[in-house]
């Protein structure tokens, strides 16, 4: 079963086992995607616009490539001032479709 692994840099920092846990998760998967936000916290992965964002590309990415045996890139990249997961109230994210 394929996995993307997502680790929010500030935690993982504060929590070195935490870095440790997800690589396990990652080299156990043979068709993994390991991916870290380097300066959020688990919190901010889904509170911080930006963040967020970020994770949703990547999520959007990997199932695209689910049936494929290459990776292929999102589209889109991520840009400064880009809105599509603008928070509504609440703190969640838009949905992006």
């Amino acid at each position: 079963m394929p996995a993307l692994v997502v680790t929010a840099g500030q935690t993982a920092r504060q929590d070195p086992v935490q870095q440790m846990l997800h690589d396990e998760i990652a080299a156990a998967v043979p068709r993994s995607v390991r991916r870290t936000v380097e300066h959020a916290g688990h919190f901010e992965l889904l509170s911080d616009q930006w963040a967020a964002g970020q994770v949703a590309d990547w999520v959007h990415e990997f199932v695209d490539t689910l049936g494929t045996t290459q990776p292929r890139r999102a589209a889109a990249k991520r840009k400064a001032g880009d809105d599509r997961c603008a928070l509504k109230q609440g703190g969640m994210p838009s949905p992006r479709w």
